[in-house]
Order: C-alpha cells, then structure tokens, then sequence
C-alpha cells in the first residue's frame, strides 16, 4: 500500500474544486506567496484543490505544507 503524505486517509472523500472556485477564495495569491516557481505553483494547486471536510486532515495537511515551506532542502528532494 502506498503512503500518501497530503493523502494520508484512504476512507476521507476529496472532492476536487473547480478554477474558478480556487479564483474565488483567492488561492492563486496564495501559491503566489509561497513560491515564485512555477512547478511548484501546479503542485500546491493540484493539491489545495482536492479538499475533504475533515478538520483532522485538514490540520495535518497545514502542518505538512508548513514543513515543506520551512525546509527548503526538503522542497528541492521532494520535488
């Protein structure tokens, strides 16, 4: 089985936001915020789209991402 560090619970239901959704709550400005890269970018935003309402996941994704922001090197590896 695969281990998914932004998808960790397998049973939770994601349902993906649509562009203009992300547009609306202003999520480009926030991917903007934290990296200038554009593949970067694209992956923050594939991710952030996929959303679930489980406050559970939602905190560990925030940490996840707080992380990855916090430990360049570990960016770079990752991607």
């Amino acid at each position: 089985m695969k281990i998914s560090l932004l998808f960790p619970n397998h049973d939770l239901k994601f349902v993906k936001l649509g562009e203009e959704s992300l547009h609306d709550i202003g999520m480009d400005s926030v991917i903007n915020r934290l990296t200038k890269k554009e593949s970067e970018q694209t992956y923050i935003r594939n991710v952030m789209s996929m959303i679930t309402d489980d406050v559970a996941n939602a905190v560990y994704r925030c940490d996840i991402f707080d992380d990855i922001y916090r430990n360049p090197g570990m960016r770079t590896k990752l991607l």
